[in-house]
């Protein structure tokens, strides 16, 4: 989304001195691993930049994306004095039900230091309290004995992988279940460029990096039941396919966490590197046409490298010879279309499918370019003779 968009409606009710430092927290996109901006629950205040109001908004909901969860900390400015930093009421958590001023101190130090005038200030606070959260709720995890066979195969997770605390986000719920959201750390550097639909608002289906998300949930007792799932981000969706039809296995009772975690990764590099592969080959292909057809080209696709179109001449009978490679190319062979320039058919072009080409996704890009330029030699005259009898110029 166009997260400044989404701001134009709420910013104008805060006053203009901590408008800034407003605008700094909602629109930093590395508050976690969700890569999603935090939001502000301030009713339904909206408003536009040239209305005057009255009394400016001075306490609001913040939620936070956290672990798949979304946490809800209240914050509480004094009335029109802003040089007071905010007081915090975090919503429906024990997170600091029963502050120790020390603790504060120690941990979110920036509350203390706070200055108005300095725009990523509001920024720091959050991110302090953010980290302090995540220590409390690793600090349960790792102490409480019910959590102890768990809290083991964290830890070799950690120990076998290159994650760390700072990577995962971990909650236990009111009921005692474990919830751990981190990221699948996969090169995606590699895989075609994302061709993102525009739209008129301005939105973009990712605005952040590229990241996959694996959510995995522990109920008690004894974690009978065990929930995963993998999250894409949008652009890696488009490119990859939905989590859905990766088909990831399911969290078995004997499985250890960082067994699984190994798993997953080595199925989502796995699907990289086929569509890698297969994008630099339908490159090569798209390449090696231009090659050997140059004059012959009419467009061709130099993002994705799935289609060409040519003007091709046989004995001064010309047609448009269309070639579409899929996403399965070269097991899959090129779809190849002619269409006729002369004779048309319901208004259209006149055209026809051509399949029983000769191929084999064994040849080579210019061993099947070569037997598919003789292929249409001796198609494109038959093409024009039934367009001739059948159909009007």
């Amino acid at each position: 989304m166009n997260i400044e968009l989404t701001l134009n409606p709420i910013l104008p009710a805060f006053s203009p001195i901590i408008r800034e430092i407003i605008r700094n927290t909602l629109t930093d996109l590395d508050f976690g691993i969700s890569g999603q901006p935090l939001r502000i629950n301030a009713g339904s205040t909206k408003m536009s930049p040239n209305e005057y109001m009255e009394k400016y908004i001075d306490s609001f909901k913040l939620e936070i994306p956290y672990a798949g969860k979304t946490l809800e900390w209240e914050v509480i400015f004094q009335e029109e004095d802003f040089a007071y930093a905010p007081d915090f009421n975090f919503i429906n958590d024990s997170f600091l039900s029963d502050p120790d001023v020390n603790v504060i101190n120690d941990h979110v130090p920036s509350l203390s230091k706070w200055n108005v005038a300095d725009n990523k200030c509001f920024n720091r606070v959050i991110r302090e309290f953010l980290v302090l959260y995540k220590e409390l709720q690793l600090l349960k995890f790792q102490t409480e004995t019910c959590y102890s066979r768990l809290s083991s195969e964290y830890d070799d997770l950690l120990k076998n992988s290159s994650l760390s605390n700072t990577d995962v986000e971990l909650y236990i719920d009111t009921a005692g279940a474990v919830h751990i959201l981190m990221p699948i750390l996969v090169d995606f550097t590699c895989i075609p460029p994302y061709v993102q639909e525009q739209k008129g608002s301005g939105e973009c289906l990712n605005p952040h990096k590229d990241i996959a998300k694996l959510k995995i949930s522990f109920s008690k007792p004894e974690y009978s039941k065990i929930q995963s799932t993998l999250q894409l981000t949008p652009r890696l969706e488009q490119v990859i396919g939905s989590a859905t039809n990766l088909r990831i296995p399911v969290y078995k009772k004997d499985t250890t966490l960082s067994a699984y975690v190994t798993e997953i990764t080595k199925l989502l590099k796995n699907r990289v590197t086929f569509l890698a592969d297969h994008y630099r080959m339908k490159n090569d292909f798209i390449t090696t046409l231009i090659a050997e057809c140059g004059l012959n080209i009419v467009e061709y696709d130099n993002i994705l490298f799935s289609k060409a179109t040519l003007l091709f001449n046989v004995n001064e009978v010309y047609a448009l010879v269309i070639i579409c490679l899929g996403d399965k190319f070269p097991q899959e062979k090129p779809k190849l279309t002619l269409n006729s320039i002369y004779y048309l058919k319901n208004d259209k072009p006149y055209s026809q499918i051509l399949d029983a080409y000769p191929y084999s996704p064994r040849w080579k890009c210019d061993e099947i370019i070569k037997r598919l330029l003789i292929y249409l030699q001796e198609q494109i005259p038959k093409f024009h003779a039934v367009a001739q009898q059948n159909f009007s110029i």
